[in-house]
């Protein structure tokens, strides 16, 4: 995973403590990037055990983290923990 994926992975995450729900086009501006790009980033995410909410309002869908009833709060993949998913991934 590039140091460009990681560091959009991080924006994101820090979004979504910050924000309730998220859309795709914020993200694209928050990201400075395009739909499929933001698309793959949730992906990645889905992937390290993230999981995503969506509801669709006015032709926009919108994403927030689904938080488990075992766990009183969010926490977020460290860095360190998504570069050995990665390592993991392409063993």
């Amino acid at each position: 995973m590039s140091k460009k994926t990681l560091n959009a992975i991080k924006t994101l995450q820090e979004a979504f403590e910050k924000n309730k729900e998220l859309t795709i086009p914020q993200m694209m501006t928050l990201l400075n990037c395009n739909r499929i790009s933001v698309n793959n980033y949730i992906h990645r995410l889905e992937d390290t055990g993230i999981e995503f909410q969506k509801r669709c309002e006015n032709r926009l869908t919108y994403y927030s983290v689904r938080h488990s009833s075992e766990e009183s709060s969010y926490e977020p993949v460290s860095y360190t923990h998504l570069r050995a998913h990665e390592t993991l991934m392409n063993l």
